[in-house]
């Protein structure tokens, strides 16, 4: 695009969620517009390492303002069950919610198949190989603050064996791929307008996500030199062995000293 699209009241708003554990999060918020109903505005990017899911949210709810989700598709691993902890998306779906966010079509599950994924990619791309003048269904906002030059970035950075389908090892080059991973995510889907997706009007001021305060977990960490620490462990120590000779006071004063045979 010649210059950012901005989300009308009448745009329906499609996200692609590639949450990060072991690389960088993606968020990718595309726009379809009602007088292009099968084209794709992708509007904001977010990509960014080692950040909590509430980070995550304020992100899209910095875009947003308060509009309304179409249609939210993660990726298939965010389903994946823990030991310890829920699935990621039921997390994530849970707070989003707290803020008001309820994608109208819910949450879709991503096709995992990097072949057919990078085939539909392309035919959003280019939709006529024998005519290059079609505009294409898959269009970018240019600007910086949009995400616009990292979208291109690792778009044509994208690497993988043609050869082998994109699949098994270094079908695919997994990495700074996030961007081309959350749009092969919305592209399977296909979506188009619908009057019944409107996002409506922001309704509020969210702040930049960089503004918000970092979630509270569990006691808060305070930072101490060296000394203070070797004089922490010396109290620590004083404390344990009073606490010892008090329970030797406890134990005479109710069954007497106890005296050792001596050989």
């Amino acid at each position: 695009l010649a210059q950012d699209a901005q989300p009308e009241d009448s745009d329906n708003i499609v996200i692609g969620y590639d949450p990060g554990v072991d690389h960088p999060t993606g968020i990718l918020i595309c726009l379809i517009k009602k007088n292009r109903p099968s084209q794709l505005i992708c509007a904001k990017f977010f990509n960014h390492r080692l950040m909590p899911i509430e980070f995550d949210v304020e992100c899209i709810h910095s875009y947003l303002k308060g509009r309304k989700i179409g249609l939210f598709i993660y990726d298939y691993r965010a389903k994946e069950r823990h030991k310890h902890a829920p699935p990621l998306i039921h997390a994530l779906s849970s707070r989003l919610e707290a803020k008001g966010y309820v994608p109208i079509q819910g949450y879709a599950m991503s096709d995992k198949r990097h072949e057919v994924g990078i085939e539909t990619v392309r035919s959003y791309l280019q939709p006529n190989h024998y005519d290059t003048s079609v505009e294409p269904m898959l269009v970018m906002n240019p600007s910086e603050e949009s995400g616009g030059q990292l979208m291109r970035s690792q778009l044509m950075s994208y690497r993988g064996k043609e050869e082998t389908n994109f699949t098994g090892g270094g079908g695919v080059v997994k990495k700074d791929d996030e961007f081309c991973d959350c749009v092969r995510y919305v592209c399977r889907m296909v979506p188009s307008w619908s009057a019944s997706l409107q996002c409506g009007p922001a309704t509020f001021e969210a702040p930049h996500p960089m503004e918000v305060p970092p979630p509270r977990v569990g006691a808060p960490v305070v930072m101490v030199t060296a000394a203070e620490k070797r004089a922490g462990q010396s109290r620590l120590v004083a404390m344990r062995n009073a606490a010892s000779v008090a329970r030797e006071i406890s134990f005479i004063q109710r069954n007497g000293p106890v005296l050792a045979e001596v050989n």
